[in-house]
């Protein structure tokens, strides 16, 4: 009894690691795909709108330019701070899984360690989003400040 009870438990660890363990990559995936999503459609409407702005020769004839410049500040800053909470919110699930592959002696085959080529030897990528945001604001803020000065 005692050796099936030991296989039982060892049946049950092993599948509770795997479900624990494909949980875990899901939930990674999902915040990066969260992340590209957003800033997909940010950088499609910072677009669109920057470029009706532009149509005009002069910004302050477009009536809707400065309520527009405040939308993308408000979108960008938005952007921002989904940026700095998914970055918070996926190094816990990123050091999930290391442990999960280390204890099954699978650390070699960790996705969330990245390539470890290139420039992205030296940093994370997705600390671009983070300092994509911060630049923009500060351009979009600059943008207001030029467009109001002008009135």
């Amino acid at each position: 009894m005692d050796n099936n009870q030991s296989e039982e438990e060892i049946t049950d660890h092993e599948s509770m690691i795997s479900v624990i363990l494909a949980e875990s990559f899901r939930h990674w995936r999902h915040i990066e795909n969260l992340r590209q999503g957003f800033t997909a459609v940010w950088a499609a409407v910072v677009a669109g709108v920057l470029a009706f702005i532009s149509q005009t020769k002069n910004i302050l004839e477009n009536v809707a330019s400065i309520p527009a410049l405040f939308f993308l500040v408000l979108l960008t800053f938005l952007g921002l701070l989904m940026s700095i909470r998914l970055s918070s919110n996926i190094e816990p699930c990123e050091q999930n899984i290391r442990e999960i592959l280390a204890s099954v002696d699978l650390g070699k085959y960790d996705p969330t360690i990245g390539w470890e080529k290139g420039i992205t030897k030296h940093f994370r990528l997705r600390r671009v989003f983070v300092f994509t945001y911060l630049a923009a604001l500060i351009f979009l803020l600059t943008l207001i400040v030029l467009t109001l000065a002008r009135l």
